[in-house]
C-alpha cells in the first residue's frame, strides 16, 4: 500500500512538472521572484523608517503580495505607498495568471487522457469478437466503474 502511495506522490510531482515546463509556469515563477527582491528592495530603502530589518520588507512585501497586507507593517511615504499599491494589483495580476495557466493545462492533460482512455475502450469493442476472456472481464469492470462514477 505504501508504495501504491510513493508511486501516486511521485506521479503527480512529475504530472506538476510537466505542467510547469510546458505551460511556462517557470517564467512566472522566475518573474515573481525577481519582482519580489525588487519591490523588497525598493520598499525597504524607499521607508526605512518602518521596518527594523530587511526580512521585515521581506514579510511585508510577502504579505502585500498575497493578500493586503495584515497591517503589522506600514508604510509612510508616499513612494513606498505607491509602491505597495502596484505590489498589491501586480500580486493579483500574477496569481490570477498562475490560476488560469495551471487550470487550463490541467484540463488540456485530463481530456487528453480521458480521450485516449475512451479510444482504447472503443478500439477494443471493435475487435470484441476477438479478445480473450481476460480482457472481457477487464473491460466489463471498466464499464461498471465508470457507471458507478456517474451515478
Amino acid at each position: 500500500m505504501n508504495s501504491q502511495r510513493k508511486k501516486s506522490k511521485v506521479h503527480y510531482f512529475s504530472l506538476f512538472w510537466k505542467i510547469c515546463k510546458k505551460s511556462g509556469l517557470i517564467y512566472i515563477f522566475l518573474i515573481f521572484i525577481i519582482l519580489y527582491i525588487a519591490f523588497t528592495t525598493a520598499i525597504f530603502y524607499l521607508d526605512q523608517s518602518a521596518f527594523k530589518d530587511f526580512g521585515d520588507a521581506l514579510w511585508f512585501t510577502f504579505s502585500s503580495f498575497f493578500t493586503v497586507g495584515y497591517g503589522d507593517y506600514t508604510v509612510t511615504t508616499t513612494w513606498s505607498r505607491i509602491l505597495t499599491v502596484i505590489l498589491i494589483i501586480y500580486g493579483a495580476v500574477i496569481i490570477a495568471m498562475f490560476t488560469a495557466v495551471w487550470v487550463n493545462m490541467v484540463t488540456v492533460i485530463t481530456k487528453a487522457k480521458v480521450f485516449d482512455e475512451e479510444d482504447e475502450m472503443y478500439q477494443k469493442l471493435c475487435t470484441l469478437h476477438t479478445l480473450p476472456y481476460e480482457e472481457l472481464q477487464n473491460l466489463s469492470l471498466y464499464f461498471k466503474n465508470r457507471k458507478k462514477k456517474k451515478d
